[in-house]
């Protein structure tokens, strides 16, 4: 993917107003230098290969408990950069796809004469087949059209996924697809972000806000109470030194990786 997309998206708004504005700021350094990692690696990377390269276990363990990184047995899990390469992957597979079936037909050149401008009798017979008709004893249905020839891609994140992933499947299904599909590309990628976090912050299904209530006021949007805020926060010169630390060994390891 570093080939194809050598960056991903950074929203400096969303940043700050996230679970890692809480964090230390030499764990919010390793962020950054983690990210660029995971996504050099196609966003598969062990915690033990972070620590391989970047020794420093504290931040990495307050990334973790905060919620930013989430941890599946040894395999580190950064959502946002997951939603990316998931959306970068199924356009390029349609592009690709796309490219398959050729471009479009060239135009008769004017020099052609009306013979063979007149299609043959194979483009009859073609056509005949489509509207039903029979040709020669045998009948073919407008149902044999394939479907997927004309199905629609869909874009990552689709109604389903916002579905499945809310788990709290109340109101009418239909009602309430209507107003997803009214939401734009950024609003709908937010909402997968922040459900994670939602969930966490409320882990009770039943005090949820319904999917259609959730998004009437557009709860994607609301300020969660982290918990372990306090455990997080650190004094200027305790955050000074474990900065000028991060930095040093930052640069040591850029410099090992740059001689490899």
């Amino acid at each position: 993917m570093a080939k194809e997309l050598p960056y991903f998206q950074f929203e400096p708004a969303e940043y700050l107003s996230k679970d890692i504005s809480f964090c230390s700021l030499s764990a919010q350094g390793l962020f950054i230098n983690i990210c660029s990692f995971y996504w050099l690696r196609k966003c598969q990377l062990t915690k033990e290969q972070v620590l391989k390269r970047l020794s420093f276990s504290g931040e990495l363990d307050e990334l973790i408990n905060e919620g930013v990184i989430d941890l599946i047995g040894d395999d580190l899990v950064i959502k946002f950069l997951d939603i990316q390469i998931n959306n970068a992957t199924k356009l390029s597979k349609e592009q690709s796809r796309k490219g398959k079936l050729g471009g479009r037909p060239k135009k008769p050149n004017e020099s052609q004469t009306k013979a063979e401008e007149k299609p043959d009798e194979s483009h009859k017979i073609r056509e005949d087949n489509i509207k039903g008709n029979k040709i020669k004893g045998n009948k073919i249905k407008e149902d044999d059209i394939k479907e997927d020839d004309i199905k629609e891609v869909e874009i990552y994140p689709t109604f389903d996924d916002f579905w499945d992933l809310y788990d709290k499947k109340v109101g009418k299904k239909d009602f309430i697809k209507r107003k997803w599909d009214n939401l734009n590309q950024n609003q709908k990628e937010e909402i997968i972000n922040y459900i994670p976090h939602y969930k966490k912050s409320q882990p009770e299904k039943q005090y949820r806000k319904n999917p259609e209530t959730f998004l009437n006021n557009e709860s994607w949007n609301d300020e969660l109470i982290s918990k372990g805020t306090n455990e997080t926060k650190q004094t200027s010169n305790q955050q000074g030194g474990a900065s000028q630390a991060y930095r040093e060994k930052i640069f040591k390891t850029l410099t090992n990786v740059q001689s490899e």
